[in-house]
């Protein structure tokens, strides 16, 4: 009985391990603070080359930038993704409806002026590739 049961539990941990998402920021707006004149201002920021790449990889769900191999954010789960080592490098959240929500901390150090970046967007389920699953033949 536990050949019976094992199977299918392989055949459904592989499906939830290929999960991938394509994320495309639409708008982003910020703060900046110009520590030389100690001011804030209100930004709004062209995100349109912001993409994020959110997948499930051997059961971990990580967030890289597009075309990037290296992890951005590792993910307590499929919808809050951030740092836990006490580093703060941004926060990734994507919510049921598929929109997601980018915020980072920037610091210019040539211009002493640092920025809180905050986009908005959609991700999109990326089809996978079933060639793998169905070549093999019995």
């Amino acid at each position: 009985m536990n050949r019976y049961i094992a199977i299918p539990l392989l055949a459904f941990s592989g499906s939830v391990f290929a999960e991938t998402y394509l994320c495309i920021a639409e708008a982003g707006a910020g703060v900046s603070f110009d520590k030389k004149t100690s001011s804030f201002d209100s930004q709004v920021y062209n995100v349109s080359s912001e993409e994020f790449v959110l997948s499930n990889n051997s059961g971990k769900w990580v967030v890289k930038r597009f075309g990037q191999e290296k992890v951005w954010l590792p993910c307590r789960t499929e919808y809050v993704c951030e740092r836990q080592d006490g580093h703060y490098d941004g926060h990734f959240i994507k919510y049921d409806n598929n929109n997601f929500t980018a915020m980072w901390f920037v610091t210019h150090s040539d211009t002493d002026v640092s920025e809180d970046v905050t986009m908005r967007g959609r991700c999109s389920k990326i089809p996978q590739n079933k060639s793998n699953h169905s070549s093999r033949r019995h």
